[in-house]
């Protein structure tokens, strides 16, 4: 047998297939026809629902992850303002001596403090967790320095001062990076 016999004997096959489900679809009466087309779209129905309620659910997942690093990035930001608040302060203080803002400058350690707190335990990856215990020892450092800037000025109170300002520029640099 040639090609041409086999391609002649599928295409007579396919057609009578087709034509056997051609006769058993008119052989059904209307309503059979109608219940078998709603069916169909129930299905449809079906699967378009669980499809969608699995797609959303995905995104509810994401919208929760991306409002948790939202809000540690914030917090994050903040401890980097409070850093230089604070040394806005101690400049202040030792450039005028004015103890005014002594209550306002424990206020602003202790919401930073708060702050620090509140990250803590919630950098998941292991270079944010890096960066942030390299963060909390920098505040400790800072607040050290601030312990050991001379109340005359001179020399050495602007080398401490200058050093703060070093540190603090870390700070804010890894708060922010």
């Amino acid at each position: 047998m040639s090609y041409f016999t086999y391609e002649m004997i599928l295409k007579n096959y396919i057609s009578k297939k087709r034509v056997n489900i051609l006769r058993k679809l008119n052989s059904l009466s209307i309503n059979m026809k109608i219940l078998g087309t709603f069916a169909i779209m129930v299905f449809l129905l079906i699967a378009g629902s669980g499809i969608t309620y699995f797609q959303l659910n995905q995104i509810g997942n994401e919208m929760d992850s991306y409002a948790e690093f939202s809000e540690r990035s914030i917090v994050v930001t903040d401890v980097a303002s409070l850093v230089r608040s604070k040394y806005i302060m101690v400049s202040d203080y030792y450039r005028t001596g004015d103890t005014n803002d002594t209550a306002f400058f424990e206020e602003q350690s202790d919401l930073l403090n708060t702050y620090l707190e509140s990250l803590d335990g919630r950098m998941y990856s292991e270079e944010s967790q890096q960066l942030f215990s390299s963060v909390q020892s920098q505040i400790a450092s800072f607040d050290e320095h601030i312990t050991r800037i001379p109340e005359d000025s001179g020399p050495l109170q602007q080398q401490r001062l200058t050093e703060l300002a070093e540190l603090r520029h870390e700070i804010v640099q890894d708060s922010c990076c």
